[in-house]
């Protein structure tokens, strides 16, 4: 029976004993959140903005060893960066989750909101990738990868 790539996520968190996540609900992260909303062992913890966010996912990767954030693609992304790169700089496991709009929109280099408004979905990456360890875009081709 097939899986979905959120329920693969879920599946995977599990594994490394992640119960709660921290992140703010945006228009790209929706479908993955009702799918924690459904879940009795996952919790998702709403905070005020995405860098408070990445702050408490790292308080919370600290005490318990590996923690995660979900934010919504671009405006999300860069406000979580500074507990990102701290998490980073202190080498704090941290997951970061972030809702993408959908492959034919980047595909096609659509002009969207949450964007730089540019057509290029790999700024925001680019920024990322300073401060983490590895990044992946997860689609149905590359989800078990």
């Amino acid at each position: 029976m097939p899986i979905t790539i959120g329920n693969f996520l879920k599946k995977r968190l599990k594994e490394i004993n992640i119960k709660h996540l921290f992140g703010v609900a945006g228009d790209f992260n929706l479908d993955f959140l009702e799918l924690l909303e459904k879940d009795e062992t996952l919790q998702f913890i709403g905070n005020c903005n995405e860098l408070n966010a990445s702050y408490a996912a790292d308080g919370y990767a600290r005490i318990n060893g590996v923690g995660a954030v979900i934010t919504t693609y671009g405006v999300g992304d860069l406000s979580a960066i500074n507990g990102i790169a701290g998490a980073y700089a202190e080498d704090v496991s941290l997951i970061h989750i972030s809702g993408v709009p959908p492959l034919h929109a980047i595909q096609n280099h659509a002009l969207l909101h949450h964007t730089l408004v540019d057509g290029n979905y790999k700024n925001i990456s680019k920024c990322l990738s300073e401060f983490t360890i590895d990044q992946a875009y997860i689609t149905p081709q590359n989800a078990v990868e």
